[in-house]
Formats: C-alpha cells, sequence, structure tokens
C-alpha cells in the first residue's frame, strides 16, 4: 500500500483482506502490535514484541482445531504480506525510501505474524523531463508489482501515469520552442531570397550587337 508522505515521499503496501473483513479468529482487538523497530533485514524493518512476550511461545499441538486454523491463516497473511512488500522493493530499487514496515498480529500461538506493510517511494518529479518520464515508469512499475496490488498501489500508479503525461508535455512544449528558436535564428542569418523588389536597382550589364544595355530587374 502506498500512502503519501510529505508530498515528495509516498508509500506502497499490503494489507491482508482477511484482516480487512474481519475473518473469524482474526480480530483486530486483543494484543496489538509494537511500534519498536529493528534495523532492516533483507529490505523489511521488522516490528518486535517485548522480549519477555517472546518466551510465551505455545505449541501447536496444545491449540485448539480453530486455533490451529487460525494460525494456518496468519502464516499464510504473513508469507503473502512480505511478498508485496518485497516485489514493491525489488521493483523501486533507487527510490524506496527505507525498507519495508509491517504491521503485525499476534497468533493463538504466541508469536507474532505481519497482516500488513508499506513502504515508502520518491515520487517527486525531476528537474528533467526525461528523467521524470524515465522516474514515473519505475514508480508504476513499483507500484503494481505485487501480484496482487492494493487500491493504493493503484492510486500510486495513476498518479505516477499522470505526472509523467505531465512530463511528456512538458517536453513536447520546450521542443517546440526550440524548433521556433532555430527558425528565428536561421532567418535572422539567413539573405533574403523572396521575390525582387522593383525599387531595388541592380544593374546588369549585357551585350547586344555591340550595345551596352543596363538591364533594371
Amino acid at each position: 500500500m502506498i500512502t503519501g508522505i510529505h508530498n515528495h515521499n509516498t508509500t506502497i503496501g499490503y494489507t491482508s483482506s482477511a484482516i480487512q473483513n474481519d475473518e473469524p479468529g482474526l480480530s483486530h482487538s486483543g494484543n496489538q502490535p509494537t511500534v519498536g523497530k529493528e534495523p532492516a533485514e533483507n529490505g523489511f524493518n521488522r516490528t518486535t514484541e517485548p522480549l519477555e512476550e517472546k518466551t510465551g511461545v505455545t505449541g501447536e499441538q496444545s491449540l485448539s482445531e480453530e486455533e490451529k486454523r487460525v494460525v494456518a491463516q496468519l502464516k499464510r497473511i504473513d508469507t503473502e504480506t512480505k511478498a508485496h512488500e518485497k516485489a514493491h522493493i525489488a521493483a523501486g530499487a533507487g527510490l524506496v525510501q527505507g525498507g519495508a514496515r509491517f504491521t503485525y498480529k499476534r497468533g493463538p500461538d504466541g508469536r507474532m505474524y505481519a497482516v500488513g506493510g508499506e513502504v515508502s517511494i520518491d515520487t517527486s518529479p525531476e528537474n528533467d523531463p526525461d528523467a521524470t518520464i524515465r522516474k514515473m515508469q519505475q514508480v508504476k512499475r513499483a507500484a503494481l508489482a505485487p501480484s496482487k496490488p492494493s487500491g493504493q498501489d493503484r492510486s500510486v500508479a495513476a498518479q505516477a501515469a499522470q505526472n509523467e503525461a505531465d512530463a511528456r508535455i512538458e517536453k513536447m512544449r520546450e521542443q517546440q520552442e526550440e524548433v521556433q528558436t532555430n527558425r528565428s535564428g536561421n532567418n535572422e542569418a539567413s539573405p533574403s531570397t523572396g521575390p525582387p523588389n522593383a525599387y531595388d536597382h541592380h544593374p546588369r550589364q549585357s551585350e547586344q550587337k555591340g550595345m551596352r544595355v543596363n538591364l533594371i530587374i
């Protein structure tokens, strides 16, 4: 999912549809993810749970069938979420600001699972239209890189496409101005080649039957 940051950076990311639709066993209430972050690892920033809670991990063999089903869902969501952000990061190389940031939920087994994430990407136009066009094309690729882009991802791609179109218009305007400037310069440097002016007298000498004649043309 991508959300705006400081007008120039945008975030792209993912929230599982299971979480959005409140599937059974995946309630938003209860244990909330902490906000502490560890250093980026393979392009990802990890949100961590308190150390004392790590020792409370419950073995799956002690879970009920319903709890096991929830854990299986959370594992799938965790994999999908991280793959989604990884796709953004790979396609947005050079434009992505930092790593991915994840939202975590604790499962019945006591483990933390990623259920949402985002990455920040630089979407600011460049000073040169060609550079802006190339940049916006990469922004589009980064936003749509995951197999299932989110609505926000598509929104960012659409905005990048608009920025690219604006840059192409600017490039065309600059090219037209350059052509006009070149034409003006050529007209000033070249002598007139238009039709002769009847008031311009350029005598030509011609000899006919021994006579010298000045022709006014």
